[in-house]
């Protein structure tokens, strides 16, 4: 037994209770149906839940409790906190429907799942957020048959957080608060560029860039230029 371990996961759990006190005002009490196209970011974050709850359900029907809490830390707080939330957050106040209906049906499913758990927690959530039954006790378990998790799904991922992870890291280098506006040069594979090309709203909106570039590079980097100073980061 470790008080570490103990304080991880209730950071953990304060995480998703500031995640769906983020999300109600946009998705509480409401139904989405499926959007005809989804974001492609939406589409990425999906594809992850699918596996995540594949895995997890796995995991619970071979009674490894251990396995579903680590894919909780790692699902939850690494891709849909710290990376698909802060992609997703300005289009949550531009009313995008694909952003709603991925954002709602994540979160409810990891409630679901997580129940068995951290019972106290998510039958609260889940009574604020939705409420469609008496209990989350009583919801069925996330079907995800419709959603598609391959190579593509992963490499879409992977290159799209080491984008965000450069911009992030070039920003702190420089001590820019992540708010505070910049101008940024995305370097890359040409792989890299065009993803980053394809997300350029995203990127911009998310990171408060005003002016994005683009120069092909070995490897990824990002140099930002806030009031004439330049730092790269990789």
């Amino acid at each position: 037994f470790k008080w570490e371990v103990v304080k991880a996961k209730k950071l953990m759990l304060q995480k998703l209770w500031n995640a769906s006190r983020l999300a109600y005002p946009f998705i509480g009490k409401k139904e989405f149906k499926k959007p005809e196209k989804l974001h492609p970011i939406d589409q990425w974050i999906l594809g992850e839940h699918k596996n995540f709850v594949e895995t997890a359900v796995k995991a619970y029907r071979n009674y490894d409790f251990y396995v579903v809490v680590e894919l909780m830390y790692s699902y939850f707080w690494q891709t849909v906190a710290d990376e698909y939330l802060e992609l997703v957050k300005y289009r949550l106040f531009e009313n995008d429907l694909s952003a709603y209906y991925t954002l709602s049906r994540i979160l409810k499913d990891i409630i679901i799942l997580l129940h068995p758990i951290a019972p106290h927690i998510t039958e609260e959530i889940y009574s604020r957020m939705w409420g469609d039954k008496i209990s989350v006790e009583l919801e069925r378990l996330p079907d995800v048959s419709d959603l598609e998790y391959n190579e593509s799904t992963k490499s879409f991922g992977e290159t799209l957080k080491a984008i965000t992870s450069a911009i992030r890291t070039a920003k702190i280098k420089n001590r820019i608060p992540l708010s505070v506006p910049v101008k940024a040069t995305i370097k890359g594979p040409k792989n890299v560029l065009d993803l980053a090309k394809s997300l350029e709203l995203d990127l911009k909106k998310t990171f408060k860039i005003q002016d994005l570039n683009y120069a092909e590079s070995g490897q990824i980097e990002v140099e930002v230029q806030p009031m004439g100073v330049s730092v790269t980061a990789q």
